[in-house]
């Protein structure tokens, strides 16, 4: 399991280093870069039904004690996002806006990894597509929580905060404790080769979401920028009154 979970930091890297978050690193403005959040919804919000699944369906007693661990951990972390939500569009995206064509990629996405939990032949597997959604996360987090500590906007967020990045540094399933336990599964050929495949079709899911994500804010409209900046404006006055 050691080297599965090396293949996965490996991979991690590469998400982390993906062109989109160039835009972050630029330090372009607010209103060109929050945009994101709102079609990240589903996706948010997906995760926690994710997790739920994977805690429930797991049947190894270890291994469903770890789950449900990381099943506590990440609860209440789609409110967070609401939050944030709010902070930047003022709303939430209505049921209309959010099975709409606009967040059609995010859904799609969602459904396929949440496929996984059902695919999957073995309960480690299911660890396996857990690793990887944390790494996903782990990946962009820090992009965003530097870009609006730069901004000096970050006490306004939750979900794209410090306090949120720091629980998914300290993840259960990432601890010492649990990494013996992890290491000393030995996955036999099939499972390795299974697993393998796992990791790659997850990371290719999240790659083509991170892809989504650039290209929905190279096509902001311009009445769509023109609000945005509106918000920006807000979130920079609460931030300073703050």
């Amino acid at each position: 399991m050691k080297s599965m979970q090396d293949y996965i930091t490996a991979r991690e890297a590469e998400l982390t280093a993906h062109p989109a978050f160039e835009r972050f690193d630029r330090d372009e403005a607010l209103a060109t870069i929050l945009p994101f959040m709102s079609v990240a919804t589903f996706w948010v919000m997906g995760f926690q039904d994710a997790v739920r699944l994977t805690a429930e369906i797991i049947e190894d007693p270890q291994l469903k004690v770890l789950a449900e661990q990381h099943r506590k951990e990440d609860a209440g972390h789609q409110v967070w996002f609401l939050q944030d939500l709010g902070t930047i569009d003022g709303a939430v995206p209505d049921v209309r806006t959010l099975f709409g064509r606009t967040h059609e990629t995010t859904r799609d996405v969602t459904y396929a990894l949440i496929s996984e939990i059902y695919r999957a032949e073995e309960d480690i597997e299911r660890i396996v597509l857990l690793l990887v959604m944390e790494a996903a996360f782990r990946a962009a987090l820090p992009h965003a929580l530097s870009y609006v500590q730069r901004m000096g906007v970050d006490a306004e967020f939750r979900f794209i905060g410090a306090e949120h990045l720091e629980i998914e540094a300290n993840h259960a399933i990432i601890g010492d404790t649990i990494q013996e336990t992890l290491e000393a599964i030995v996955l036999d050929e099939a499972a390795r080769t299974r697993s393998i495949a796992l990791v790659d079709r997850a990371f290719a899911q999240f790659l083509r979401l991170f892809e989504f994500f650039d290209a929905y804010l190279n096509k902001i409209s311009e009445t769509t920028a023109e609000r945005y900046a509106e918000r920006e404006q807000i979130i920079r006055t609460q931030a300073t009154a703050g």
